[in-house]
């Protein structure tokens, strides 16, 4: 498939929901009922800790955290891209502690058989900075490395960009991840 060029590698908006509400998420997600986070591959699911090591669960789209970052996707894409989006996909809750990481890897994939494709991805952020070390959010060839997000903050960048979470050295860190989807590029 063909990958669009991409002008702006990412939207971030600080703070966007209350500590409160991140709380909550992470209560209410059911992460007693998580697994291992495994990495798609030629349309097949693979675990392999070198690459990632990560517990999640997913949540409907329709739950707070879905339909917070639904609406954040919406106004970075209007903002950025303009991306022609359907829905989002079920989101991901997912708790790194010690030795976790997902190394570089991409989000999107080839068009599927309705001819659609991950567009954008959000990142949730649902911890202190503080609550862990290491476990840091990197996208490839940017000039200027990320900050440290703050707990509630969000960033979504295109789907087709290379990156990754290092390790967490220390502590706790939740997220919610959410994808768009809409029909395959062009």
């Amino acid at each position: 498939g063909r990958w669009p060029i991409i002008k702006h590698r990412y939207w971030i908006k600080d703070c966007a929901i209350s500590h409160e509400a991140c709380d909550l998420i992470i209560k209410e997600a059911g992460l007693e009922s998580s697994f291992e986070g495994g990495f798609m591959e030629k349309g097949k699911t693979w675990h392999n800790p070198a690459m990632r090591k990560t517990q999640i669960v997913f949540n409907n789209p329709m739950s707070l955290p879905g339909m917070i970052m639904e609406s954040y996707i919406n106004c970075a894409n209007k903002a950025y891209w303009n991306y022609d989006i359907e829905y989002i996909e079920p989101v991901q809750i997912g708790k790194y502690t010690t030795g976790s990481h997902y190394d570089w890897h991409v989000d999107s994939y080839e068009p599927n058989e309705n001819n659609r494709q991950r567009k954008l991805s959000a990142v949730l952020l649902l911890s202190q900075p503080t609550d862990y070390a290491g476990g840091m959010f990197e996208i490839k060839d940017i000039k200027t490395p990320l900050p440290k997000l703050s707990k509630g903050s969000i960033i979504v960048f295109p789907s087709v960009l290379l990156h990754r979470v290092t390790e967490v050295t220390h502590g706790t860190r939740y997220t919610a991840v959410a994808w768009a989807v809409g029909p395959a590029f062009r």
